[in-house]
């Protein structure tokens, strides 16, 4: 069991109440990626139905723990084999893996540049949990672990900044990435609380 940090950016994270062992079949489905070479790269699958969003599968490769790297090449195959027969609406990646973006095209795989402003992310899937219009499937170990290890920064509270560390957020940028970029693309119309 994970214990919530001291400082906890998601402090309302409740694994009893947000963590599914069954997703409902979803209207729509989004890929969110964090791309990294020496930091891990992650790929979240999210579906919504009914207003609701469902962290539905992840796609995690931390490179420092499993002692090799891969290519834009490698990562471009393995989500081709991730996406497999799901219809995936739209694919937001984050804006400065650009090398990855273009290997992605050349595979027939579309992306958009995510939104990746970070705070306003965080209190939209701070409101979106609160809500109980977030959740997330028991498959998702990565995701989940850094929903209870997610802290404030505090030197930069000190200095009366509102930002969190830098450091397990590669699972949650992922989805961050799609619940921010879809409020963006549709705010009237698509309503995520």
């Amino acid at each position: 069991m994970w214990v919530q940090a001291e400082g906890a950016v998601f402090d309302m994270w409740d694994e009893d109440k947000h963590v599914l062992n069954n997703v409902p079949e979803c209207d729509e489905y989004y890929i969110g990626i964090d791309y990294g070479t020496a930091n891990p790269t992650a790929f979240i699958l999210a579906g919504r139905a009914n207003g609701i969003w469902y962290a539905v599968d992840e796609y995690y490769w931390d490179s420092a723990e499993r002692g090799r790297q891969k290519t834009d090449y490698d990562y471009a195959q393995d989500l081709i084999a991730f996406i497999g027969e799901t219809q995936v609406e739209k694919i937001f990646i984050d804006p400065s893996a650009a090398s990855f973006r273009a290997e992605c095209a050349k595979h027939g795989l579309f992306t958009e540049d995510a939104d990746n402003s970070v705070v306003p992310g965080i209190r939209r899937m701070s409101s979106l949990l609160n809500g109980e219009k977030l959740f997330v499937s028991q498959k998702c170990q990565n995701l989940r672990r850094e929903f209870s290890s997610y802290v404030w920064d505090a030197k930069a509270q000190l200095r009366g900044e509102d930002k969190p560390l830098k450091q397990n957020d590669h699972a949650l940028d992922a989805l961050r990435y799609v619940i921010n970029s879809m409020q963006e693309q549709a705010p009237g119309v698509v309503s995520l609380w």
